[in-house]
């Protein structure tokens, strides 16, 4: 009966996930990321939305179509929660509400960069494409020191490595460890979204592996 309830529920989840694949289940969630509002529950909404879209950008390739929709402006929506608000007004009549929205809009901000690191680590040529094709995506990004990442080459990769197998001594000063990690992460994301429709040869591809 477990496993039947196992089997069931798995079953459920695999039909809910592909409700995504349909840009009709897309449009209400950009609609409530769009809705600003300085009250709690309006606030956890937009903030469950950026978490339900961080699934969603892991999606397969009918996912990320339906994201990239025209209709409904999503990248274009979130990276217009980089943008700085402006300086309030000391002479405003209400400082408290003031300093509650930039609160809150400090939180779906930074919540917003933490959703667009995870999108440029994972380097799928779709989501670059899509967000390269925006002409103001350079100058919001740049409100938070983020830039458009480029895409990967393997030989590139490659020629990384080699270079560190050519040396007759490997010794710890010799490796820097954050552009390891980071030309790890994109042999990674080269194996996982450009491994089965490469042209390059079989042999380099395996080295790769």
């Amino acid at each position: 009966m477990t496993n039947l309830n196992f089997l069931q529920s798995k079953r459920f989840l695999k039909q809910i996930a592909k409700c995504f694949e349909s840009p009709i289940f897309i449009a209400p969630l950009v609609t409530v990321l769009k809705t600003h509002t300085v009250t709690p529950i309006g606030h956890e909404n937009r903030e469950l939305v950026l978490d339900i879209m961080k699934n969603l950008f892991a999606g397969n390739d009918r996912v990320l179509k339906a994201l990239a929709n025209p209709a409904f402006d999503t990248y274009l929506t979130i990276l217009k929660n980089l943008i700085n608000l402006p300086k309030p007004d000391p002479s405003e009549s209400n400082l408290l509400a003031t300093a509650r929205k930039f609160e809150l809009h400090g939180l779906l901000q930074q919540k917003s960069i933490n959703l667009i690191d995870y999108m440029f680590e994972q380097r799928n040529p779709a989501i670059i494409k899509e967000i390269s094709c925006i002409g103001a995506s350079s100058t919001l990004l740049k409100e938070q020191d983020l830039e458009i990442p480029v895409f990967i080459s393997l030989p590139d990769l490659m020629a990384f490595f080699d270079r560190y197998a050519d040396l007759k001594d490997l010794t710890a000063d010799k490796i820097n460890p954050n552009q390891m990690i980071k030309v790890v992460k994109n042999l990674r994301c080269w194996i996982k979204f450009f491994y089965d429709s490469s042209n390059i040869k079989a042999e380099t591809k395996m080295k790769a592996i």
